[in-house]
This record gives C-alpha cells, structure tokens and sequence, in this order.
C-alpha cells in the first residue's frame, strides 16, 4: 500500500514541475546531460513513440520513476534495439523536468539493463523528437527530414551485398549510400535490420557467428536480403553475391 509520505512525494513531482504551454519545448529526462554525455553513456539512441507509460514510483524528494513504460521503436539512430523496449524513466523536479506523454515521439538516450532472460533500458536523455536542433548536435538527421530511398534504388544497394559478410559492414555500405537502419527485431539467435524506403522495407535477415551467453546481438553475419510489402509479406527476395543455391 502507497503511504501517505510517498504519495506526498510524488504530488510533488508535479507540483515542483512548472506548466507546459503549447509551443514551449518541455524539460524531460535527463536535462543536465550534454550532448557528448548522453552519447557515451548510451547503448541505444533511437526515436520511439510511448505506447504505454508504466508504473510510477516516488523514489525520493523531487524525484518520480516510471517502470515498465512500453516503447515503439520508430528508427534507430545508434546502437541496436527491438521493435518495442520496456524501459525506466526519471523525472527530477528540482531540475523542473516534467513526465513525457502517451502517444508522443521522443528521441531516446538509453542505457540496457543487465538483466538475464529479457532486454530492459533505462532512459538517460529524452528529447522531442522535433528538435531538429538537437538532431543536428548530435551528428543525425531528423526523421521527418530523412529523405526515403525508392524500392529499386534499394535493391540495387542490396545486389551489392556479400552473402556471411559481417552485418557492421553491410550497414557501413549501406548508410554510404543513403540507406540507414531504421528499427531492429529478433533476439541473440537472429535478427532483422530494417530500412524504410519511400514504399515498403528492405529487410536484412542477420544470423550470429556465435551465440552470446549474455544475449548481446553481437558478431551478426548477413544471411538474405529482401523487400517487404507495408503488410510485412515478402515482395521481392534479393541475390546476395556468393549465396548459395538454398538463398537464391
């Protein structure tokens, strides 16, 4: 049961934290952080919209942590993450941050949880995901400016690719050519990269060189590449150079 001294502490969350007005830019997570701390501390940085805001906990004077708050990941920036996280959010009133809402976009700044058996983040910066400022201070592009690459363009790129060639050099080509992972899904056994392109997705299917005890994607190499309809169904499956006949 909630005490009367926690539930003191959490109204005061939102009394400390000063009216948001429409047009204003809000304080969030991690407003202390400069650009190059947030960055170095985070194992992610990806825009998410927030589907679902989680328990809140007073965990001190001042100071309120949403747990188990439901993340849809929209294009990730940095790092690797699944199409949807769980991740912890503070809020410090006394630095006049307030709590993110339901249904926004946000730029995320996160760290992963070493937790066995499940992938869980903490949030160490937030930012609206608007901010073209703070995108371009931090070395990226913003969403509603990135320019999407045609379906053809994209399997030409993917034409190019090397059947078991290292998924950090696959990404590497690709983003010199304008193609950038937008959102990663799958687990330590196999995963997917996924780029948005002006219609559909091209998918590259990654398969680990070995599997990592601690779960970390890690050491990923490219098995199938291939073009995916708005619906998830496959349209087009992509050649890779050197695949065998079972691939092609």
């Amino acid at each position: 049961m909630v005490t009367r001294a926690a539930l003191l502490i959490f109204l005061a969350i939102f009394l400390l934290a000063p009216t948001v007005r429409a047009g204003d830019t809000p304080i969030l997570t991690g407003s202390t952080l400069n650009n190059g701390e947030a960055v170095s501390k985070s194992d992610a940085i990806f825009i998410g919209k927030i589907t679902v805001m989680g328990s809140t906990i007073p965990t001190s004077p001042a100071m309120a942590t949403f747990l188990g708050t439901k993340v849809k990941v929209d294009q990730v920036l940095q790092g690797s993450v699944g199409a949807e996280i769980s991740a912890s959010i503070t809020i410090l009133a006394q630095n006049h941050e307030v709590p993110p809402e339901k249904d926004l976009e946000y730029l995320f700044f996160v760290h992963k949880n070493a937790e066995p058996g499940r992938a869980t983040y903490t949030a160490i910066k937030l930012l609206p995901s608007t901010d073209d400022m703070a995108y371009a201070s931090f070395g990226f592009t913003s969403l509603a400016t990135t320019k999407k690459i045609a379906q053809d363009e994209a399997i030409k790129l993917a034409s190019r690719l090397t059947y078991g060639m290292p998924e950090k050099e696959a990404l590497g080509f690709l983003k010199e050519k304008g193609l950038t992972k937008d959102v990663a899904s799958g687990g330590s056994f196999g995963w997917c990269d996924d780029f948005h392109l002006s219609t559909g997705t091209l998918q590259l299917v990654i398969e680990p060189k070995h599997l990592q005890p601690n779960g970390e994607w890690a050491n990923g190499l490219l098995k199938k590449a291939s073009i995916l309809s708005k619906d998830g169904k496959e349209n087009v499956s992509i050649l890779l150079i050197n695949a065998p006949k079972l691939h092609r």
